[in-house]
């Protein structure tokens, strides 16, 4: 493509290129025509994508800089800042752009700029080149170097950057109308991007650090290692004598000051005060004023010690004022308080204290001499000797007492003798038991009404936080029940252990009633809508049962063979819903039957379907456990013997066998009974505390051994439970018994039609035999009348048969 080019200027400095920073684009303008020699879009304007690419030659030579950008063209005209574009694209793309700053520096500062116009695709490829020849960069591009003058104006920062134009420190003056992190300084300021050093450098370029400081405000005098926590590090050589890394001096004598260090020879921190060069002072702690505190962060005195104070000799004093007010410890191991020359407390060395006497009893640890005990304000009396009791009382309020009644009504109008009572202060105050922190852990209200962990309760007995009874029982009165709070806030009446027809209720919310395990997993649930799921969240009806795994061995996939036999394809383990061992009423029973659901189909062999249910024996019988079944005689199939001739109706579940059926007496555990059980066999006992399976311990002559507590006396064995105990599909054997019924209602219109054609052939053939009879009668009626012409007589004619 042919262009013409025009650069009107290529740095704009706003003017005022010393008093502000340099922009780091950089403003060009020209003219493009195309091949032809015409202006690009002289009519109207469009854009199109321009590549400008910055080289150190103008020919050849190493590529510095690319950037693209979507150029408006109109009348081949356009205006672009170099540096505000971004990275080239197609052919182009991965050309190196740094920031247009560092392309104008180095000892060879020539630089040519070079465009490229896309052909109108809207994209870069082979067949774009570029406009030749390159054009020269005057030297106003190099006015990214005025930064560093633009800088020591008044009100700029010295700025130092690194090569890649990115600035790491720099030196400003902050004043009125330029602030440092929020504060008018009105001075210099030094700063970095991790920190800096203020030190020294000799001719021969030996630095030596003075003050250190770090990324996150951390300053240190003569070391460059700060531990994290502290502000401040002054770190010196001292290692022996006084350590004074630090030194605090006063203005008119330089002698007169204070070293704070620590010494590395003795491994040990010193403050220490000095008047001259040599001689010591002394030392003040907020002298004033203020409380001063060792091992303590909280004084609550002019000095507070937390730990002990020990003195060096026997006998040591601490005076207070005077030699005859203090703190005494005798020779004999006694410590005393003394005021004006009074004991006033006395530590005896056995431990006994004594307060207004010299000799406590040895009888008591805190003896009081006259007077009453004053805490907080409060007094407590001991003197009252009709009703013991401690008091406390502060001001005008009524006294708060704990003690003991000694006769009914005395002390409380509902205690008795013997009784320990805690008042409270006042007959419309609340009695407070407080945990360490003084919240309140029991309340008791002027109402009665009683709070655990709470101060304000609103019943009877109000408990705020979880609740734990171990081993111990909750009685309820009749039709009284519990509460719980609902989604919106408000009592809801939830549980009746005893409801007002004696039964036990339980009303659920809007999200229904579920019984889960502890790992919060549903396992029955009855619906805001009365269904009921059980293992299952299905809805279709009013009870839904889910499947239970493993329970059951059907014979899945029975044929019979060439031969005529019964074969078993398949037994699988199922999955069953539910066992009934009673009787299931229904007025209807709905079984899946749907095609859909069902593979593998053809129809049955009725020939053999028949075959096969005339061989399934139908017994009357009576049940051993009369109690759990009927009394009375069954008509039904034997499993077993279905088992033998159409094992598909068959299945194995685990079941009670009453093959025991007798009582028992318990003795130590053991049940004295003689079976064939053997060890690992699972037993049922019914007792009448207890109904239970157990497994079987151990055996011995005339008794076994089952695992567990078995509570009665006496027990009845009822018999084992086996693992292959069968149930009948009777849907099956019904199934079987629809094919058989086919098998004879097509063996019946089979014999009824070949009836049917065996008397349409006798009706044929008496048709026949009609025929012969009336054409025989007419030949005899013609012969006849022919022998009657003749003669005139009739005349008697033999006539064969056939004839």
């Amino acid at each position: 493509m042919k262009t013409t080019t025009r650069i009107l200027t290529f740095m704009l400095l706003c003017g005022a290129p010393l008093l502000a920073d340099v922009p780091l684009r950089i403003n060009y303008q020209g003219i493009v025509y195309d091949s032809n020699g015409s202006l690009i879009n002289p009519s109207s304007a469009s854009t199109r994508k321009v590549i400008f690419k910055i080289w150190d030659s103008a020919t050849n030579g190493n590529l510095q800089w690319t950037e693209e950008q979507n150029v408006t063209i109109y009348n081949g005209e356009f205006s672009v800042l170099l540096g505000a574009g971004s990275d080239a694209t197609g052919s182009e793309h991965g050309k190196p752009r740094p920031n247009l700053n560092t392309v104008f520096t180095g000892s060879n500062a020539s630089r040519y700029l070079e465009i490229m116009v896309d052909n109108g695709s809207g994209a870069f490829d082979a067949s774009d080149k570029a406009i030749s020849p390159r054009q020269v960069i005057g030297t106003a591009a190099f006015a990214f170097h005025a930064q560093t003058a633009a800088a020591l104006m008044d009100g700029l920062d010295f700025k130092l950057t690194d090569s890649n134009g990115i600035q790491k420190a720099g030196l400003g003056n902050y004043g009125a109308g330029k602030s440092w992190s929020g504060f008018e300084i009105n001075g210099p300021v030094l700063y970095g991007t991790t920190g800096g050093i203020l030190g020294t450098v000799d001719g021969s370029q030996n630095k030596s650090t003075a003050l250190y400081w770090n990324n996150v405000g951390q300053v240190s005098i003569g070391t460059t290692s700060i531990p994290s926590g502290p502000k401040l590090v002054l770190q010196g050589d001292d290692s022996t004598g006084t350590a004074s890394q630090l030194m605090i001096r006063g203005n008119t004598d330089t002698t007169e000051r204070l070293l704070i260090g620590f010494d590395t020879t003795n491994n040990r921190s010193t403050l220490q005060s000095y008047t001259t060069s040599t001689a010591q002072g002394p030392l003040l702690l907020n002298p004033s004023g203020g409380l001063v505190g060792i091992g303590t962060t909280s004084p609550s005195t002019r000095l507070s010690v937390e730990g002990s104070i020990s003195a060096n000799s026997t006998g040591g004093h601490v005076f207070s004022g005077s030699s005859t007010t203090g703190l005494f410890s005798p020779a004999s191991g006694s410590l005393s308080l003394n005021t004006e020359g009074n004991r006033r407390l006395n530590i005896t060395s056995n431990g006994t204290v004594g307060i207004g006497i010299d000799s406590p009893i040895s009888t008591a640890k805190l003896h009081v001499n006259g007077g009453n005990i004053q805490v907080n304000g409060g007094i407590i009396h001991s003197e009252n000797t009709t009703d013991p009791r401690v008091t406390v009382s502060s001001g005008s309020l009524v006294n708060s007492h704990l003690g003991v009644a000694t006769a009914t009504g005395s002390f409380s109008s509902s205690a008795v003798a013997g009784d320990t009572v805690l008042q409270a202060a006042s007959t419309s105050g609340k009695l407070h038991l407080q945990n360490g922190s003084g919240a309140a852990a029991i309340t008791i209200a002027s109402n009665g009404f009683v709070g655990v962990n709470t101060s304000t309760p609103l019943y009877r007995f109000t408990i705020a936080g979880d609740t734990a009874i171990e081993n111990s029982n909750i009685f309820f009165g009749y039709d009284k029940c519990i509460f719980a709070k609902n989604s919106s806030g408000s009592y809801e009446a939830a549980f009746w252990p005893r409801d007002d027809d004696n039964s036990t209720a339980i009303n659920y919310g809007s999200g229904g009633f579920a019984i889960r395990d502890t790992a919060y997993d549903t396992k029955m649930k009855v619906t805001q809508n009365g269904v009921v799921q059980i293992g299952t969240t299905g809805t279709a009806g009013r009870l839904c049962v889910g499947e239970k795994t493993g329970c059951a061995n059907i014979n899945s996939g029975a044929y019979f063979d060439g031969g005529g036999g019964f074969n078993v394809d398949e037994v699988a383990t199922r999955d069953m819903s539910i066992n009934a061992e009673g009787v299931i009423g229904c007025e209807l029973l709905v079984a899946y039957s749907d095609v859909r659901i069902k593979t593998d189909l053809h129809v049955s062999d009725r020939a053999k379907d028949l075959e096969t249910l005339m061989g399934i024996e139908i017994t009357d019988y009576h049940y051993k456990d009369k109690l759990a079944n009927t009394n009375g005689s069954q008509k039904k199939v034997i499993a077993q013997q279905v088992e033998t001739v159409y094992p598909q109706a068959v299945s194995q579940i685990s079941g009670l066998v009453p093959d025991l059926f007798k009582k028992a007496a318990v003795k130590d555990g053991w049940v004295e009974l003689a079976s064939d059980l053997k060890k690992g066999d699972r037993v049922k006992l019914i007792g009448k505390k207890a109904e239970a399976i157990h497994e079987v311990l151990e055996i011995r002559d005339g008794a076994f051994r089952p695992d567990g507590q078995v509570a009665d006396e006496e027990v009845f064995v009822y018999g084992r439970e086996v693992k292959d105990f069968r149930t009948v599909d009777y849907d099956a054997i019904a199934m079987l018994n629809v094919s058989a019924t086919q098998e004879l209602a097509r063996k019946l219109q089979a014999e009824n039609a070949a009836l049917r054609h065996e008397l349409a052939e006798q009706e044929k053939r008496a048709t026949a035999n009609s025929a012969v009879d009336e054409a025989q009668n007419a030949r005899l009626v013609a012969l006849e009348k022919l022998l009657t012409e003749k003669s005139g007589v009739p005349q008697t004619v033999s006539i064969k048969a056939g004839e």
